[in-house]
């Protein structure tokens, strides 16, 4: 999503209208077009918007019907599970991207950032290797040392760390807020005898009652 068009509901709307079951959106936070990218300003309104697409979701779950903003759906289940962690992701732990030239990088979004090379296709370099996971760990993360979020942020993409402001940190809690009051809000919502799946399931697509 760049900050020249946040209707994030409006697409929603109109990607799930082609047969999509579900969408997932990801602001534009780093860019060679620095234009398009969202500035210290623009996070207020990104997260009005997404809010605003997010209620929509709920309204739905309430009446029996699945979540499509993927965004919110992962975030309920990891809340119902209990999910911690004190990476954002399996980047140079379990995941690892190959370029065309047999380079290894730690994720998709990094393919030809040397700071992201992790080895070849001879072997990982396995001081490399250490050396990010270390630095990338959420405790080496000065700034997110007092933060509540951190075990569910986990520092945020790690590609994107430089384009992290205190603007879009403020988002990213101001998100987990809003899905911890939408997850207890929607926890003791009865369920027909139809839809006794485990919860987590239920975020996902309830099934209409058989009656």
């Amino acid at each position: 999503v760049t900050r020249d068009d946040l209707d994030i509901a409006g697409r929603i709307e109109a990607i799930t209208a082609l047969g999509f079951p579900e969408v997932g959106v990801s602001p534009l936070r780093v860019a060679a077009n620095a234009g398009s990218a969202l500035r210290d300003p623009d996070w207020p309104i990104y997260f009005a918007r997404m809010t605003e697409a997010a209620n929509i979701e709920l309204d739905r779950a309430r009446t029996g019907l699945p979540i499509r903003l993927t965004n919110l759906a992962v975030a309920l289940k990891q809340l119902h599970r209990g999910a911690a962690s004190p990476y954002p992701c399996g980047a140079g732990g379990g995941y690892f991207s190959v370029a065309a030239d047999g380079r290894w990088y730690a994720c998709h979004r990094a393919v030809g950032d040397d700071r992201f090379r992790l080895g070849d296709n001879t072997g990982l370099d396995a001081d490399r290797r250490r050396a990010f996971l270390l630095s990338r760990h959420v405790h080496a993360q000065e700034s997110c040392g007092a933060c509540w979020a951190r075990y569910l942020c986990s520092g945020a993409c790690h590609q994107e760390m430089r384009g992290r402001t205190e603007a879009s940190c403020d988002f990213i809690r101001a998100w987990l807020d809003f899905c911890l009051r939408a997850y207890c809000e929607l926890s003791p919502f009865p369920l027909s005898s139809a839809q006794k799946e485990p919860r987590d399931e239920w975020i996902d697509q309830r099934k209409t009652s058989a009656s």
